[in-house]
């Protein structure tokens, strides 16, 4: 049995217009191979592939979300999407009703966490602030704060 997961998301990161990735579609299964970086047959599943950090350099994004973001479980999606996806950092609610976030991962992951929280029934982004940190050694997990 496959699921299949797919990002039809257009949207601005900031000021900079992005794309997430619509064309790309994972497929889990038992043992769907991904082909490996010199063109043959791998052995790695798509889903481990965005766990163990994708391919690509790890990023740190500083993110700060306004809109109706605060008591609709959008830490939680947060922090659920996070680990499932193998990104790192925190999410605390700030005290003006806005959510602050640091994400730590590859770009797929970064926005693999962002569109599992737009998904979320109750949580409307109205504007969404983004500032590019550098990377911390030595993090695991990801954590839910206490309030600001």
């Amino acid at each position: 049995m496959s699921i299949i997961i797919f990002f039809p998301f257009f949207g601005r990161y900031g000021e900079t217009p992005i794309v997430f990735y619509p064309e790309i579609v994972y497929t889990v299964t038992e043992k769907a191979p991904v082909p490996s970086e010199n063109g043959g047959a791998g052995t790695e599943k798509p889903m481990d592939r965005l766990k163990n950090g994708g391919h690509g350099e790890k990023l740190r994004r500083y993110l700060r979300f306004t809109g109706c973001v605060q008591g609709v479980g959008f830490r939680w999606r947060a922090e659920k999407a996070a680990n499932a996806l193998g990104a790192t950092g925190w999410v605390r609610n700030d005290f003006d009703g806005a959510v602050s976030m640091e994400l730590q991962g590859t770009e797929e992951q970064i926005d693999g966490v962002i569109l599992a929280i737009e998904r979320g029934a109750y949580v409307q982004i109205e504007n969404m602030y983004v500032k590019t940190l550098p990377p911390l050694d030595g993090e695991y997990g990801f954590t839910v704060k206490d309030d600001d």
